[in-house]
């Protein structure tokens, strides 16, 4: 499978189950990282908030001409429209994830095509009455279209309650996907723990590095770690770096039982049920399907707030936590409904 931006082939196989729900683990007692839980904060450019401008009502993606094909991003407030029936999302889905898997070679087009795969597939999730509709229009895809709405259900649990404020967060684009995919490569060499968890770790704590903040516990970096635990298993690395970070990931999980027994591992890492299962089904989505990572790697970050969920996109950053009427005062449009 060729990465985006890169002529590289990914060692191995790749697939996703994307979790239709706005999955941002809890924090639970454990022994290693902490998952990020909560939502981003945004505003304007007040004080030490900065929130984006994120295009206007109705566009094509304001990023770089995407790839040739079938699928051209089309946007409304710069965010994917939901679809009004069963027969548009199924229309949709199949035309993005088919630009997917024929790996597109622009990043932006590729970060683009993700997003609109995670709106689509949340969006299939709070309608149960049109998964027949779209599972017969997706005889292929019928498997992994069931795995992550399941998927997304079991992280659904791990949810805290919806945010009064946004936490005190930076959010950013990621690392380029062949560079995190050449680190959780790497890792499983000296490992042996299959890289596959360690990408779906990077997902459900951070969306791959997007989200840049503390949580409530202490844990730091791509993949939330105590800094107790990072001194064990950080090789005197940077914990805010992906390399490293991922690299300690890996010893961490190769201690605590894998690669023989990964579940085990993985719940050392957290010991919600729920959190192992959502790690456990993205990995094994992502060893069938090469393409997913791509589509996981255009991941936004979706927070669930009193006043709804909230889409809080790169370029957002405030060292206090934002209440989210202030944050709405000064972007509404980030408002995403019931998406």
């Amino acid at each position: 499978m060729t990465i985006p931006g890169t002529s590289r082939t990914t060692v191995g196989t790749l697939a996703v189950v994307l979790l239709v729900s706005v999955l941002l683990a809890a924090c639970t007692d454990s022994e290693g990282p902490e998952p990020v839980s909560g939502a981003p904060s945004t505003a304007d450019t007040a004080g030490t908030t900065t929130i984006p401008d994120i295009g206007s009502r109705s566009s094509t993606s304001s990023t770089s001409a995407p790839d040739p094909g079938s699928w051209t991003p089309v946007l409304v407030e710069g965010v994917p429209p939901v679809p009004g029936d069963a027969a548009e999302l199924a229309d949709r889905l199949a035309a993005v994830e088919g630009f997917l898997v024929g790996e597109p070679t622009s990043p932006d087009s590729a970060l683009a095509a993700g997003h609109e795969q995670q709106v689509l597939l949340r969006e299939l999730g709070r309608h149960p009455d049109w998964r027949d509709q779209v599972l017969s229009a997706r005889p292929d895809a019928r498997d992994r279209i069931i795995r992550t709405i399941e998927a997304g259900r079991t992280g659904a649990t791990t949810l805290p309650p919806p945010l009064t404020e946004i936490p005190a967060w930076t959010i950013r684009d990621p690392a380029p996907v062949a560079e995190l995919v050449g680190y959780y490569e790497e890792a499983e060499r000296d490992t042996g723990i299959p890289w596959q968890y360690l990408a779906a770790i990077n997902l459900v704590e951070t969306r791959m590095g997007r989200i840049v903040g503390d949580s409530s516990a202490g844990a730091q970096g791509p993949m939330q770690f105590l800094p107790s635990t990072w001194e064990a298993y950080g090789n005197g690395g940077d914990i805010t770096d992906d390399h490293d970070a991922i690299a300690a990931a890996a010893r961490f999980l190769a201690d605590h039982g894998g690669p023989t027994d990964m579940e085990a591992a993985v719940h050392a890492y957290n010991h919600s049920d729920a959190y192992v299962s959502a790690v456990v089904s993205y990995a094994k989505v992502m060893a069938t399907d090469p393409w997913t990572v791509t589509a996981f790697h255009g991941w936004r970050v979706y927070v669930s707030t009193v006043e709804g969920t909230l889409w809080i996109p790169s370029g957002y950053s405030s060292d206090e936590p934002v209440p989210v009427a202030e944050f709405l005062r000064r972007r509404p449009s980030l408002l995403s409904g019931d998406r």
